[in-house]
């Protein structure tokens, strides 16, 4: 059963109209009506609500309506690669700045503090990518190639920039 035919059932089963079910999830009429039309699907936060509200448990409101949990899990997976691919270039500007700023401002605290931050995102961006689905598919040993090359590749810049940052707030 869709999951819109349970809200209505639920609504209809305590006596509520649309409206008053909109206002006790603080939501327009209007959105209980698409979602018990199949118009539009209510978001997470809204049927954790109706399950707290009502005593209806979350299973069996999501595991009845399976469009709405491929849904949610493509919602899931899409926020998880914005992440990912606004992180990485972020990192990359972090990395690059600091090189500008030391050749054109001479040295300074700010291009070692910019370089660290920058090294500490892109090490995070890595650790997203093991929840991509290319990363499970890969050889365990060229896995953990790639984590030793990113080790030798950072590991002195991330030395450099704790130094640096260390030295610039010791000399200001």
């Amino acid at each position: 059963m869709a999951i819109g035919d349970q809200i209505r059932n639920i609504r209809l089963e305590h006596h509520l109209s649309q409206q008053a079910l909109a206002d006790q999830l603080h939501i327009s009429r209007q959105s209980v009506s698409k979602w018990e039309t199949g118009s539009a699907q209510p978001s997470f936060d809204n049927i954790v609500s109706i399950s707290d509200q009502f005593g209806v448990s979350l299973d069996d409101l999501l595991r009845a309506d399976l469009m709405l949990l491929a849904a949610l899990r493509q919602q899931d997976q899409q926020k998880e690669r914005r992440v990912f691919w606004l992180g990485l270039p972020l990192a990359t500007l972090l990395l690059t700045l600091p090189l500008v700023l030391t050749h054109t401002a001479g040295t300074s605290w700010l291009p070692d503090l910019l370089g660290l931050a920058g090294a500490t995102l892109f090490l995070w961006a890595m650790g997203r990518v093991q929840r991509q689905p290319l990363w499970a598919q890969l050889p365990r040993g060229l896995k953990w190639s790639l984590w030793l090359a990113l080790a030798f590749c950072w590991l002195p810049i991330l030395i450099n920039g704790l130094g640096g940052f260390l030295v610039g707030l010791g000399s200001h």
